[in-house]
């Protein structure tokens, strides 16, 4: 359920992202763990970090218990252990350039983790929780979500710098000559490119489209239940239901105007047998109605578990341009796991691309597509109710740092179109409707960002630093 505040009641537990708290709380860990050396004290600061991520992540990470705990386990000791480096390494290392220890580890630490490590990617980098305010989510154009982690975490250390040296006017005076300037800057840089560099030029009407076999049931659970050894009559009748409902839907939006139609996750299911016929059906549509199409499939394949998730681009004159297979499927997911091929599509609307719902979660997979100068990104998705709307928050993203719009049309979740400054052109809740067709008219030209050309550089800059940061604590342990 969601309360009056938008805040989401999971198993009893009301969860909201709180921006503000984001800047506030790490001042007082890091003041905490400071002031507390000893074990006890500091194995009590990361029990907290355990307890408070158990709750947090219930019903967003949809595994059994067991491993549930082992994944809050990792995701607390990952947000704990930046501090606890803080807290070893500026113990030595004194002065104001002891404020930067902690923004470039937790940097540094996200980085390694969301790439490299973390089967969720990107899941849990604190940039995310930054969404509306969105001056300060331009810099992720030119540090990636790695920049807002940098000036968090300065701004944490800073303060706490402050406060450690008891308020005193000229550590005030000193701090703010060097951050508050910086902090300006990135600001300034925001507030400049969405006042004069706006997206105001030719846009496309794209219509997204979602149909449920069955109103107020999941079509997840019903696609579970269908086995290929089952093509009764009433499977038989559900499915070309199903199929009718989503070409309907559509012919009703190009009618209104629509060029592009998208059809959200695995929205046709499909045994494989079957599959040439719906896609022949579909070249027809989008050959009768000159229109661009693409078919979102859930393919079955006879005796086995896993399905084929993919998209089917077609185009007005009903060639198929490309078939993407979704390349990262969730942890657990019933996909064949596609391949890294990258889908590109000129268009007289602009470059498109496709990816499908977690391929997004990955900064560095998504950067492949910024650098090919893609205008639109098209992405069919399928979430649940406790990562609503988070998961579409963390997608709008991706087109800010790469410079394309984006179009993610979502099953049970939030629907959503966004120019490549961040700015919501429309939105829809699965929850909150039965007409889920989202309309959405998309700038035809995207941008190229200091990012889409760099990558993680920034990230990489850090690196180099932190490792610095290493040699001068030891240096300065081994002089004393």
């Amino acid at each position: 359920k969601i309360n009056e505040f938008g805040w989401l009641l999971v198993d009893g537990v009301y969860k909201a992202v709180t921006p503000i708290l984001v800047w506030i709380t790490p001042i007082l860990i890091i003041r905490y763990l400071r002031v507390n050396s000893k074990f006890k004290i500091q194995l009590l600061a990361y029990l907290i970090f355990l307890v408070s991520f158990t709750i947090q992540w219930r019903g967003m990470i949809p595994i059994p218990d067991p491993y549930y705990y082992l994944i809050t386990f990792a995701l607390s000791s990952y947000f704990f252990l930046p501090f606890a480096i803080n807290n070893f390494l500026s113990r030595k290392i004194g002065g104001f350039k002891s404020t930067l220890i902690l923004p470039v580890t937790w940097v540094v630490l996200e980085y390694l983790y969301s790439s490299f490590i973390n089967p969720y990617y990107s899941w849990g980098c604190i940039a995310y929780t930054q969404f509306d305010n969105l001056p300060l989510l331009q810099i992720v154009s030119i540090a990636g979500i790695y920049g807002i982690t940098f000036i968090i975490g300065w701004f944490a250390s800073v303060l706490n710098w402050i406060w450690e040296n008891d308020f005193d006017f000229k550590t005030i005076q000193k701090s703010g000559s060097i951050f508050l300037p910086t902090f300006i800057l990135v600001l300034l840089y925001g507030g400049v490119q969405l006042t004069f560099f706006q997206t105001n030029q030719e846009t496309v009407r794209i219509a997204s489209i979602t149909s449920v076999i069955e109103e107020g049931k999941s079509n997840r659970h019903i696609f579970d239940e269908i086995k290929s050894d089952e093509k009764s009559e009433i499977t038989s009748k559900t499915i070309r239901n199903l199929h009718n409902k989503l070409f309907s839907l559509s012919l009703k939006e190009v009618k209104a105007g629509a060029k592009i139609i998208l059809w959200s996750e695995a929205s046709a299911f499909v045994f494989k047998e079957y599959e040439d016929d719906l896609i022949k059906r579909g070249q027809t549509f989008a050959q009768e109605n000159d229109i661009f199409l693409f078919m979102a499939l859930g393919t079955h394949i006879q005796n086995q578990v896993k399905r084929e998730n993919k998209v089917i681009a077609i185009t007005p004159e009903g060639g198929i341009a490309y078939t993407y297979t979704k390349a990262r499927p969730v942890p657990g997911e019933k996909s064949i796991k596609g391949g890294e091929q990258l889908p590109l599509l000129n268009t007289p609307y602009g470059i498109i691309s496709t990816v499908i719902c977690f391929d997004m979660d990955s900064p560095k997979d998504i950067l492949n597509i910024g650098k090919e100068g893609v205008d639109i990104l098209l992405a069919p998705s399928w979430d649940w109710k406790e990562i609503t709307p988070y998961h579409t928050n963390m997608a709008i993203v991706r087109g800010i740092e790469n410079g394309f719009s984006i179009v993610r049309q979502t099953n049970e979740g939030m629907s959503a179109s966004a120019d490549y400054q961040g700015r919501v052109l429309s939105s829809m809740n699965h929850f909150n409707t039965k007409e889920r067709a989202l309309i959405s008219n998309v700038p035809t030209k995207g941008t190229t960002t200091i990012y889409s050309l760099v990558g993680d550089l920034f990230a990489w800059l850090n690196i180099l630093v932190f490792f610095l940061f290493i040699a001068l604590r030891f240096r300065n342990n081994n002089r004393h």
